[in-house]
């Protein structure tokens, strides 16, 4: 699960959004040290995202290339000769 508010909130947000808050602030404020923190949880953060993304992209191939493989044998039974 992708914890989101690390990706859209922040302590000095208010109501809106913010892109990548923990970074943000943390060089707006000269906190590098938390700046560095906050860069290496997003990055796992939006790796993890990525990962998933890839496996469900190839979930979805897969899924295809099966449906038009029934569907290819399916049209290849409907025409074949019959054997009297």
């Amino acid at each position: 699960m992708v914890p989101q508010p690390r990706l859209r909130a922040g302590t000095l947000t208010g109501y809106g959004t913010k892109t990548l808050p923990g970074v943000r602030e943390a060089i707006e404020q000269e906190r590098f040290d938390d700046a560095v923190r906050y860069i290496t949880l997003t990055a796992g953060v939006l790796n993890a995202y990525s990962d998933r993304l890839d496996q469900a992209s190839a979930l979805l191939r897969e899924t295809q290339q099966a449906a038009a493989s029934r569907a290819a044998d399916q049209t290849s039974t409907q025409f074949a000769p019959c054997a009297h």
